[in-house]
């Protein structure tokens, strides 16, 4: 007389994402039937075959019968995913970047105790007088182990913290296939930046920025660029993010660590022309776009031309820099000149805006040294501070109206962007000011971190001159 099964196939997936089979091991996900609960399944039988041979890749020697069996300690439970899942091991896949099928079948809890020893005949009889509490086979799961990609965001550490440079940062990435045939291409893409508190607790970790995700087509050369329309704060850390999924669902995420610490001077496109009419020639002088200027003993720079970018803004004609000596970008920038001379015209964003007037000579944005003489152990240089600070013209004092009533006069900010010039003696570490000098630009309008300014600064023969101009652009 037939039984009625009472034990259903699982509820398996039709495919699973492809997965590092370099490295990383396979989680197969499942469900029990919707008829039978969990806890009437004892163990799992599992297939794995070939797709392209239909053959079995389960040695006869470690697993009889080309069957694996799946015992209950062997199973978890996924909160997030809401489903069970078993391990098979990288090593049982014979080959990578290839695809395999994968079935299971479940073992009900009314089957006899499987003998200690699955070899043999007593685990061929075993299979026979249980039969009738084994499910149906599943349904095919494909699978597929592949050699990972190769991918990564260019000029970026992710062990250690990267500095960035630029308040336009251009974030460049790579994508390259492992696999012999260079079929695993990228579909999709996505970079984020994220503020945090404490980089070990993703859940201190909130979104500051996004790409959103980026589609790349079957025949599109997989280009990874993305500048971001939110700065990075000077001086403060954050996670850049560069997710990534192919073309058979493998997806990964790297992360970098990284911190704002851009110098304020940035130099653009320049071309100059110098006529030489003897020998029938113009001599041009093309420039980098950016120059990120690091500590150079030789370093001299000299651009001496109109800049076509500043065509548009009104009063802003020309554009150029006369830098000689050594020069430093970490925070603030530092130049040491010769001769006493030097003009500076530079493109900035003020960080920082102070209230007190000491607090704003101690942080500059720029700082310009040169000058530098030594008589005995006395240290002599001049050097240039240009900072910003914010001021209420009333001075928060209080008013007596006509009839004796004592009020609060309303705020009246005002902000500064001074250059102050000192004449400074250093002796065993102490610091004197001898003479200082300094020259102011008001205005009535918020220095935000966001707003660039051209600094136009001249000193020559012991005088200073400053112009500001507001960009119209920000």
């Amino acid at each position: 007389m037939a039984t009625i099964k009472t034990i259903y196939p699982p509820i398996v997936p039709s495919y699973l994402p492809a997965f590092d089979g370099v490295t990383t091991n396979l989680k197969f996900y499942f469900k029990p039937s919707i008829a039978n609960a969990y806890s009437e399944i004892h163990s799992l039988h599992v297939s794995i075959v070939k797709m392209d041979t239909n053959r079995s890749i389960l040695n006869l020697t470690d697993y009889p019968f080309d069957m694996m069996i799946i015992k209950p300690n062997e199973i978890s439970y996924d909160n997030d995913k809401k489903y069970y899942y078993f391990t098979i091991n990288k090593s049982i896949f014979t080959q990578l970047d290839t695809p395999y099928k994968i079935q299971i079948r479940a073992v009900s809890t009314k089957a006899s105790a499987m003998p200690s020893n699955i070899k043999g005949t007593a685990m061929n009889q075993w299979l026979k007088d249980n039969l009738d509490y084994f499910s149906e086979w599943s349904v095919v799961t494909t699978v597929m182990p592949i050699h990972p990609p190769r991918f990564g965001i260019q000029g970026l550490d992710s062990g250690k913290i990267n500095s960035i440079n630029s308040s336009g940062y251009s974030f460049v990435g790579f994508y390259e296939p492992q696999d012999t045939n260079k079929a695993e291409t990228l579909s999709m893409y996505r970079m984020d930046i994220f503020e945090y508190k404490t980089y070990s607790d993703k859940s201190t970790w909130k979104l500051y920025a996004t790409s959103g995700d980026r589609a790349i087509g079957a025949y599109e050369k997989p280009t990874i660029t993305q500048v971001f329309d939110k700065d990075l704060a000077q001086g403060k850390e954050y996670v850049v993010a560069l997710s990534i999924r192919t073309k058979n669902l493998f997806a990964r995420t790297i992360y970098y660590q990284v911190r704002g610490e851009y110098p304020v001077l940035e130099l653009f496109n320049t071309i100059s022309a110098e006529d030489k009419a003897d020998e029938g020639l113009i001599e041009l002088t093309i420039n980098a776009k950016q120059i990120l200027m690091k500590p150079s003993s030789s370093t001299q720079i000299s651009y001496i031309s109109d800049d076509p970018a500043m065509s548009s803004e009104p009063y802003l004609t020309a554009s150029h820099a006369v830098i000689k000596g050594d020069i430093y970008t970490n925070k603030n920038f530092t130049m040491i000149t010769d001769e006493g001379k030097w003009i500076i015209q530079t493109k900035v964003k003020i960080d920082q805006v102070h209230t007190n007037i000491k607090s704003a000579y101690n942080n500059p944005f720029i700082t310009v040294k040169y000058n530098t003489q030594k008589d005995g152990d006395v240290e002599y240089s001049t050097r240039i501070k240009l900072c910003a600070l914010k001021i209420d013209l009333n001075g928060g004092y209080p008013l007596m109206k006509n009839d004796g009533t004592i009020i609060e006069q309303a705020k009246d900010f005002e902000w500064r962007i001074i250059a102050r010039k000192e004449v400074v003696a250093r002796d065993n570490g102490k610091e004197r000011v001898l003479l200082s000098q300094n020259r102011v630009y008001r205005t009535k309008d918020e220095i935000v971190p966001q707003q660039e300014y051209y600094i136009f600064l001249k000193e020559e023969e012991g005088l200073m001159s400053l112009n500001v101009q507001k960009t119209y652009r920000k």
